[in-house]
């Protein structure tokens, strides 16, 4: 079997035609007539390719809002192919937008020698992914960077923390690194061959949370329009990570409680129903779950459940002689990746780079190396300290316009009567937000917040906003 395909086609005639095709190269084909049938279909068969028509006409979406809502997922990997005759030049550039790998016609103008190129080549490209995605995992040393004292217990406790199957709990700022540790506990576990899955408790609506956990029925509530396979389901045998468990409500711990104690979780709309599971999890927070304990706000018997495997990662302002070593290491691969020029000597400048806290830690650091690899055609000592001395800079900006004065401009949106004048005044201050954020470059800030270059220049031109 050389893939497992999804096709959503509204036209049966057509959908059983582009079935039989694929299945005759070799590929397991499942179809949807509209959207319904699709995520229902989805949720079980876990495909590797979408082939997904934009214009749906029997169907509660279309091609483009299904596209959005696969994004939303946080396990989302499939490659997606629109495939249309009627959709517009607008519906076809969204759908590229969004990260389609390519366009196919249908109809008269369908070929069918580029549709079977562009189905093996989005395969090839999503093989070539999980592959380099492997291999960056295959060791500790080789992804966790670092060569300060306390890297080299974190690498320690890993790798014993890696072999036991207790469920875990990692601490520490954002920016640290806690999902990339959280990977590799799994990837070096006995459970490696098994999923990992990812759920981030604070992007997750409080009225969803016990769907996205354990799953639903048909019916469930409104909006179930299908089975869904919760989280714990799809990681069993596997590792579950979730992220930012001090967002969990009382209720919701309680029932988190119950499922690692008793092994099952419950399904949503089944009458009572339970399955059984077995699913490590990693759980991870920025805050302090005690001084949460004490305020009432996390319960201390599901606090107890992790409390014997901790992981604690350190800010990079605690291992500042690492940052050096931390940044040669993402400007090569960014250098890499750009095609840039690179020849820079951090030793003569590690003081300077040392100096600097790093609020965001490693997750800043590898950002502003990204941003100074791709804009400038070569990299040396002098453009690296004038980046990074604007980076400072630009960043003390944002920390004196926090505060009170974030407030202030909170209540003015607020308090103005005219919702129209409101979302305006706030359109303006967004856009200057990110033209500061981008220092000034037209082109990274309008892909940065989705527009094109003539839409943010027109509403620069609306708002009176000047170039920086």
């Amino acid at each position: 079997m050389k893939g497992k395909i999804i096709l959503l086609e509204d036209v049966e005639r057509i959908a059983q035609y582009y079935k039989k095709m694929l299945e005759q190269e070799g590929y397991e084909v499942r179809i949807a007539l509209n959207s319904t049938d699709f995520f229902q279909i989805y949720e079980q068969f876990e495909p590797d390719l979408i082939l997904l028509d934009i214009v749906l006409k029997n169907s509660e979406l279309n091609g483009t809002e299904v596209f959005r809502q696969l994004q939303s997922k946080q396990d989302f990997q499939a490659k997606v192919i629109v495939l249309s005759s009627e959709a517009t030049k607008t519906e076809v550039v969204e759908a590229m937008k969004l990260g389609a790998v390519n366009f196919n016609e249908k109809g008269e103008n369908f070929n069918r020698i580029k549709f079977l190129a562009d189905i093996s080549q989005a395969l090839s490209l999503k093989n070539r992914e999980a592959e380099i995605h492997d291999l960056k995992k295959q060791s500790i040393d080789s992804v966790l960077y670092g060569k300060h004292p306390t890297m080299l217990k974190l690498k320690d406790e890993i790798g014993k923390f890696a072999r036991s199957n207790m469920n875990l709990l990692i601490t520490g700022e954002t920016g640290t690194g806690k999902g990339l540790v959280a990977e590799l506990l799994h990837q070096n576990s006995p459970r490696k061959n098994m999923p990992f899955k990812s759920i981030d408790i604070k992007s997750v609506p409080r009225s969803l949370l016990e769907s996205e956990l354990f799953g639903h029925k048909k019916g469930a509530f409104t909006g179930a329009n299908y089975d869904k396979k919760g989280y714990f389901e799809a990681a069993n045998k596997g590792t579950l990570f979730i992220d930012e468990i001090s967002n969990m409500s009382l209720e919701d711990q309680a029932k988190l409680l119950k499922v690692i104690d008793e092994k099952k979780i419950p399904i949503i709309g089944s009458g009572g129903v339970t399955k059984e599971i077995d699913t490590r999890i990693i759980s991870a927070t920025n805050r302090d779950l005690r001084e949460m304990i004490g305020k009432g706000e996390f319960r201390k018997d599901l606090y107890f459940r992790f409390a014997n495997c901790n992981i604690h990662l350190p800010p990079l302002r605690k291992r500042a002689s690492d940052i050096p070593y931390l940044m040669e290491e993402f400007l090569i691969d960014y250098s890499r990746e750009f095609n840039k020029s690179l020849d820079i000597d951090l030793k003569e400048i590690e003081t300077r780079l040392e100096s600097y806290s790093f609020p965001g830690n490693v997750r800043e650091l590898k950002n502003f190396c990204r941003f100074t690899a791709e804009f400038h055609n070569k990299i040396d000592n002098h453009i690296l300290l004038q980046e990074f001395e604007e980076h400072i800079q630009h960043n003390h900006r944002l920390s004196e316009g926090s505060g009170e004065a974030q407030r202030e401009t909170y209540n003015r949106l607020l308090e103005n009567n005219n919702l129209y004048g409101s979302i305006q005044n706030f359109e303006k201050m967004f856009i200057e937000h990110h033209l500061r954020k981008n220092h000034g470059r037209i082109g990274k800030t309008a892909e940065s917040i989705g527009l094109d270059r003539t839409t943010l220049y027109k509403k620069m031109k609306k708002y009176d906003i000047e170039k920086l």
